[in-house]
């Protein structure tokens, strides 16, 4: 999933990345119909990663004591900051390895491009 948001982020020539991150960052304090519209759907979405994660560790590719809930925070984080990155840095590549390291970081990539157990 990360390759692929890489891939597309950086197949994106103006830049215009994903228009909910957007809305996210430029959502005006005074909207509080619009900000409490995306403070659902961004729930949505780290409860979605988190049931994912909770699989993971059901199917034993994640440890039992994982802490499921931070580890879909940190996540959503990392697919934040890709959104994000990618209004300045245009280079798959680049953006592929920020994403490695920080997956790296969490448990979730190896050097062989697998899940960790």
């Amino acid at each position: 999933m990360f390759r692929e948001v890489c891939r597309v982020r950086a197949a994106d020539p103006d830049a215009k990345g994903c228009m909910i991150v957007n809305a996210i960052c430029e959502l005006p304090a005074a909207d509080q119909g619009l900000s409490q519209d995306m403070t659902i759907l961004f729930g949505k979405s780290v409860r979605d990663i988190e049931a994912l994660l909770g699989q993971a560790v059901r199917d034993g590719e994640l440890s039992q004591d994982t802490d499921v809930r931070g580890l879909a925070l940190a996540v959503k984080n990392q697919l934040l900051g890709l959104n994000l990155m990618s209004k300045t840095i245009s280079e798959e590549s680049e953006l592929w390895l920020a994403a490695k390291i920080s997956l790296s970081a969490l448990g979730l990539y190896d050097d062989r491009g697998l899940a960790k157990a």
